[in-house]
């Protein structure tokens, strides 16, 4: 289970149901607030402060629809006896203003729809507790007059939604998918399911049934194309199902094993195309609310009853496999999670009202800028700062688990190897134990180490600014060899075959066997040379790496031949190349991102990104992750480079984002650390 993501804000409110209305920074909701008396209230979604409030002298139990700047919502209260009337009202969204008020002999439920200037809505001729026949009562959408209704058959209303110029009606306990007309109220069964519909979702011109029909233990999952009435497939499945979801082609359940109120549920994923299972993930021991798929993910909420104390969760849930990526408890009940927009979503706890950030799972200050690549760690990240501090954070929480200082500034990526963190800093190379924090050695040199490190089982290889590649032995950092160059080396090491690869501030590439020796060295020619501080790229046998000046070199990995040779737009500082199966991207001081065949270094797509790059990207899914000095990470589709996504990270990045725990982990230039939730 996922720590408790702290929302960008949470309320108190009264008994909530209904979903809410968004209107030009407001988010209005209806409130039971009980003994007859209720409110619409209107809260900024910025920071969730008070704008208003309408007492309704009746429960306002469903949902606020908007249109035109007036909201429209119903509310009900106990007329005499047990028998229930309602009000529909309608109201200034910017002032909670009333324009008018309709008394209406029924209770209603929960959906408003407004359509050509009609308001419809559905209710019975009591509270909804005995079987009476359900009626849709239509109304003028300006002053509440022309009051009209028609009775549409016994069993509460599942499904009651526009489509095609029409209201799509399933009821519980019938086989029929009514249409209405909304002109005429003329009635129209446009399919009959196999069995009487539990319940009913609409997605674009299909509709989606499930049913219980087939005795104990058998759920049956139809889709309808409500063209033709004609039955598009039909899959059948172990348990009791008793909701469904739709979203494009999102189609979730909530099942439970046995059709008892406490036994336990789950939430299936199911393909749009066929009803096959693609996962299931348990979800408490009540029924799951869905609420909406935000990014590539599935926001609903999960309830806990059996034990104690009682709890009940936002959760989003990975599209991909259910894994979850976010969550938010509260102890008491569920109601709805709707999409604010912003990468908000707003979830309703019946008692408390949360706006949750959906691209970010925690961000954390670790004290001075970051300048070298965060360090994955199994469960936790470990990350350098200028100040000289070592910092390991839970990839799970985003807490400290342990805080070292070392001797000088940390600007250079360190490096993971058998239990072992290896990081260079202002005055050297330490070893750390990444489970305790504790020292294992550290060897000092002439000046600082601003290198990202490589560790091997059988060496630690960086650069110096003494102008050197040093080797040294993992165990104890005993010195094995060091060789001289005629520049500050501030890039990192590549391996390959046996050869250590680097560039230096001299302009040059240096391929060094295990002994330190020279193999081979790469000179470019005087107009392209210029200081190399990134780290060389080995892919499919070739050297990729750039220099100050924006060339970018293809060598060959065992000679050091030139194989191809391309100019950038701008120049290439610390960023380096990411191999993409026989293509690399990388990034410039331009802020242009390339996408390149390795073969001949043809580029594929060039895009501009937010800023200048300094850093490698990172890659998981479709998406391409890339900091940028102008304070974003960028999400690339990976394929045309098209912009999906750009995250404020609130500071330049100058480090490289990682993938960790498939989260996206970013360190920026005043000390934040970032843990994001992938997708575009």
């Amino acid at each position: 289970m996922r720590p408790n993501t702290t929302p960008r804000w949470g309320i108190p409110i009264e008994n909530n149901f209904g979903r809410p209305a968004l209107s030009k920074g407001l988010v209005i909701f209806g409130q039971n607030e009980g003994n007859a008396a209720g409110s619409c209230r209107a809260v900024r979604l910025t920071d969730g402060t008070d704008v208003w409030r309408l007492p309704t002298a009746s429960f306002v139990n469903g949902d606020v629809e908007l249109h035109q700047g007036i909201v429209y919502f119903s509310g009900s209260f106990l007329s005499s006896g047990t028998h229930y009337e309602s009000f529909l009202f309608a109201v200034d969204a910017a002032t909670g203003t009333q324009r008018w008020r309709k008394r209406i002999a029924l209770w209603l439920g929960s959906n408003v729809l407004l359509w050509n200037g009609r308001v419809l809505l559905y209710g019975t001729r009591d509270s909804g507790l005995t079987p009476t026949p359900s009626t849709v009562v239509t109304c003028d959408q300006q002053t509440g007059s022309d009051l009209r209704q028609i009775d549409i058959g016994s069993g509460h209303v599942t499904l009651f939604a526009l489509w095609n110029n029409a209201v799509l009606i399933a009821r519980k306990g019938s086989s029929d998918l009514q249409l209405l007309d909304p002109v005429s109220l003329s009635i129209t069964i446009i399919a009959q399911l196999p069995g009487s519909i539990d319940a009913a979702a609409v997605s674009g011109d299909r509709c989606y049934t499930v049913d219980n029909a087939q005795g104990v233990g058998r759920a049956r999952v139809t889709a309808v194309n409500l063209v033709t009435g004609a039955e598009i497939w039909r899959s059948t499945h172990e348990g009791f199902a008793e909701n469904i979801f739709a979203q494009g082609d999102v189609i979730a359940l909530g099942m439970r094993r046995e059709q008892r109120l406490d036994s336990l549920a789950q939430i299936w994923r199911v393909d749009a195309e066929n009803g096959t299972v693609l996962w299931t993930v348990a979800a408490g021991d009540r029924k799951p609310y869905f609420g909406t798929v935000l990014r590539n993910l599935l926001f609903a909420q999960i309830r806990q009853r059996n034990d104690q104390p009682d709890s009940t969760a936002t959760s989003a849930l990975d599209l991909r496999d259910g894994q979850e990526r976010l969550r938010f408890d509260h102890p008491f009940s569920a109601a709805w999670v709707v999409d604010a927009g912003g990468g908000v979503a707003l979830a309703s706890h019946f008692d408390f009202l949360v706006a949750i950030e959906t691209t970010s799972l925690w961000r954390v200050g670790v004290g001075d800028a970051v300048r070298g690549t965060p360090m994955y760690a199994g469960t936790s990240v470990l990350v350098g700062n200028a100040d000289g501090r070592l910092t390991a954070v839970a990839l799970e929480s985003g807490q400290t688990r342990w805080t070292r200082n070392v001797g000088g500034a940390l600007e250079g990526g360190g490096a993971i190897q058998q239990g072992r963190a290896f990081v260079g800093h202002g005055a050297g190379v330490t070893a750390f134990d990444i489970q305790s924090g504790q020292q294992i050695w550290s060897m000092q040199t002439p000046r600082p180490v601003t290198s990202p490190i490589l560790a091997t089982p059988q060496a630690v290889v960086f650069g110096c600014r003494d102008g050197t590649i040093r080797a040294l032995l993992p165990l104890d950092g005993s010195p094995v060899w060091t060789v001289q160059t005629q520049g500050f080396v501030e890039g990192g090491v590549a391996l390959y075959n046996g050869l250590y690869v680097a560039g230096s501030a001299d302009g040059k590439v240096y391929a060094l066997d295990a002994n330190g020796q020279l193999v081979w060295q790469f000179v470019p020619s005087d107009p392209e040379i210029d200081e190399i501080k990134s780290t060389p790229l080995v892919a499919d046998d070739l050297v990729i790496v750039g220099n100050a000046s924006g060339h970018l070199f293809a060598l060959d990995a065992s000679t050091g031949a030139l194989k191809w040779h391309r100019k950038l737009a701008g120049g290439i500082r610390t960023s380096s190349a990411l191999q993409h199966t026989d293509h690399v991207w990388i990034g410039d001081e331009s802020g242009q991102v390339y996408h390149l065949l390795l073969q001949d270094g043809s580029i594929d797509w060039q895009v501009a990104v937010a800023g200048a790059v300094r850093g490698r990207p990172a890659w998981l899914g479709g998406e391409l992750y890339v900091g940028t000095m102008a304070g974003t990470l960028d999400v690339l589709d990976i394929f045309t480079g098209t912009l999906r996504r750009r995250v404020p990270i609130g500071a330049p990045v100058f480090a490289s984002p990682i993938v960790a725990l498939e989260s996206i982990v970013v360190a920026d230039e005043a000390g934040g650390l970032h843990a994001l939730v992938p997708g575009p």
